[in-house]
């Protein structure tokens, strides 16, 4: 009975907060190293649709891709990027999330890590390359890579050539957009948003999710596969990040 307790008291740390510390959460720490609470908490993880994931000193809690409770749904992303959004702007957000993430990491080394900031300038020259990429493909090659990425590219691509390439945190300005979410993710723990909101950093827990977790092999074939269809491949990412 106390194994259960254990592992029901570090599940429900991980639900809270989304990661456990060793550091601030010693003795539960220690408890996950035991072989019979780590059972325990398996069947947690299958029954939940949750997998999580030991990084270092760190516990994290990565809900299952069709995990309706615990995962970010595409409702409250909605509300994230304002009042009126559409589908496509979603599809959007999802798009830069994973541009962004491609910026900052690579699967190729042991510390997948390949630079330590980016610009929101830098993102939304970025962002202009690979949508201005898509408008000009033959619709044929574009419509696979919807399929593989379940999103609609064209019309994400089309709706960030209407926007207005202008400072400002309007939802149709460029800038406005990127800032909406990165400002999701910052609220996630993911990134910082640094220099009066000009300058993108990753936090400890993104770092440690892309090394352990989202940069397995087959994540990063899949996404360099996607990337190199859609523009230059620039050695970018390697994983999803899903809602």
């Amino acid at each position: 009975m106390n194994k259960i307790k254990q592992a029901t008291r570090i599940l429900q740390r991980l639900l809270e907060n989304g990661e456990l510390n060793q550091d601030q959460e010693n003795e539960l720490f220690s408890a996950y190293t035991d072989p019979d609470v780590s059972e325990i908490m398996s069947v947690f993880e299958e029954e939940m649709d949750m997998v999580v994931i030991r990084a270092g000193k760190s516990l994290y809690l990565i809900p299952g891709q069709d995990n309706r409770v615990l995962g970010f749904r595409t409702k409250e992303f909605k509300e994230w990027l304002g009042s009126g959004a559409t589908m496509s702007d979603i599809y959007q957000g999802y798009y830069i999330a994973m541009v962004l993430f491609s910026q900052f990491y690579s699967g190729k080394n042991q510390n997948p890590k390949i630079r330590p900031f980016l610009s929101v300038a830098q993102l939304i020259e970025i962002l202009d390359q690979r949508f201005g990429t898509i408008l000009k493909q033959e619709e044929e090659a574009v419509r696979e890579q919807e399929e593989e990425l379940g999103l609609n590219l064209i019309g994400v691509a089309e709706s960030w050539k209407s926007k207005v390439r202008m400072e400002g945190t309007a939802r149709t300005t460029k800038q406005g957009v990127v800032l909406r979410v990165c400002r999701l993710l910052e609220g996630e723990n993911l990134i910082l948003l640094l220099e009066n909101d000009r300058e993108i950093r990753t936090t400890k827990k993104l770092d440690d999710l892309m090394k352990y977790y989202f940069l397995n092999d087959q994540r990063v074939a899949e996404i360099h596969k996607i990337f190199e269809k859609g523009g230059e491949s620039h050695g970018i990412i390697e994983s999803y990040t899903h809602s």
